[in-house]
């Protein structure tokens, strides 16, 4: 037991805040440098033409000729997948999803639709 004899010299208060400050604000410049790299703001062109695209989707696939399953359209900006299905005896559920490539916010519609028999 003779290395617990031995005494450490402790830090002084001093150094314990100069210390603390600079791994704080090193934490602070890295979350700050995180955050202006990984959010991108959304361009109100893309949002446009992916707004446009979910209503012609809805026009073209609710017209209760398709048959229920899932399709998908590829656009320069994203994707849009339609999933159709059986809600109801006489009516389907139309769901369009608007999928973007590089912007953050992403659409989806839900519409009942009846088929004649």
């Amino acid at each position: 037991m003779a290395g617990l004899n031995r005494e450490l010299q402790a830090s002084s208060l001093l150094e314990c805040i100069v210390a603390a400050v600079i791994l704080l604000a090193s934490f602070m410049i890295t979350m700050e440098t995180l955050t202006r790299v990984t959010l991108t703001g959304d361009d109100p062109a893309e949002n446009v033409s992916m707004e446009l695209t979910a209503r012609q989707c809805r026009r073209e696939y609710g017209d209760g000729l398709h048959l229920p399953g899932k399709y998908t359209r590829e656009y320069d900006w994203g994707t849009v997948e339609i999933v159709i299905t059986d809600y109801s005896f006489g009516i389907r559920q139309l769901t369009v999803t608007a999928l973007p490539v590089r912007g953050r916010k992403s659409m989806k519609y839900d519409y009942l639709i009846k088929v004649e028999p």
